[in-house]
């Protein structure tokens, strides 16, 4: 549908992660939506598998498609440590399938997803 955007986040190891991307100019009502972190690209090994909510707002004729996420404290702290410096911050990767309804799916952004490591569990 459009080129996938470069959309980088950090969220902290012993709390729980919300997020949201809006989307101006697209009504993406009835779409579904399917959002994974890996330690990988191309098919690293699964640490969340979350399945985004779509709202649609409309202001002054012009729709906005609010995709928002959330990650659970639990799935948090089971992210893997780095093995080498289990005190430091870790890379994973996360990316967002979008199908709207009755269209094709497409990749509206990806990047990369750190967690930061924390102290107070």
């Amino acid at each position: 549908m459009f080129p996938t955007v470069s959309y980088s986040v950090t969220a902290n190891r012993f709390a729980p992660f919300a997020d949201y991307v809006d989307i101006e100019g697209y009504d993406f009502t009835g779409a579904t939506c399917k959002l994974q972190v890996r330690d990988h690209k191309n098919g690293g090994t699964l640490r969340a598998d979350v399945v985004p909510v779509v709202s649609v707002t409309v202001t002054e004729g012009i729709p906005t498609s609010r995709v928002s996420w959330s990650i659970d404290e639990a799935t948090m702290e089971a992210m893997p440590l780095d093995s080498g410096d289990p005190d430091a911050d870790v890379t994973l990767h996360h990316d967002l399938h979008l199908t709207p309804s009755g269209g094709t799916k497409f990749v509206p952004f990806a990047g990369s997803f750190v967690v930061k490591a924390g102290v107070t569990e």
